[in-house]
């Protein structure tokens, strides 16, 4: 069960990469184009950890 731990580690560092991507890019954007940051974040947000939950679900 070792994949698991490493494709969890992935998932995480992909939060960590997609968090410090919607910081950088929020600076720099104005009005509505901040707003579709925001969303477009939290969406990866909830997909990224709905597949950590099924991993631990299934397979823990």
């Amino acid at each position: 069960m070792l994949w698991i731990s490493l494709v969890q580690i992935v998932l995480v560092l992909g939060l960590a990469v997609s968090g410090f991507e919607y910081f950088m890019k929020r600076r720099s954007a104005e009005g509505e184009e901040k707003k579709t940051l925001a969303v477009h974040f939290l969406i990866r947000i909830a997909v990224l950890s709905a597949a950590m939950f099924g991993l631990d679900y299934f397979f823990g």
